[in-house]
């Protein structure tokens, strides 16, 4: 099955605000799991470093518009 991509801008709003709810998903699941799992909790610890950067950069964005 072929895969289109679409070009899509960095800056969107929308599409910052969707991957941050989506990260916002996987770390609640990371962080259960991280109680039984070393490696969880280190991924809980990156993806969370990454959200918190995406969310200041769609802040920033905002308060642009």
């Amino acid at each position: 099955m072929p895969v289109s991509l679409t070009k899509v801008e960095a800056n969107d709003p929308t599409l910052l605000e969707s991957i941050s709810a989506g990260l916002h998903g996987v770390l609640a699941l990371l962080e259960t799991a991280s109680e039984r799992s070393e490696d969880c909790y280190a991924a809980h610890c990156l993806l969370a470093m990454l959200k918190a950067r995406l969310d200041n950069t769609l802040q920033t964005a905002c308060e642009a518009c």
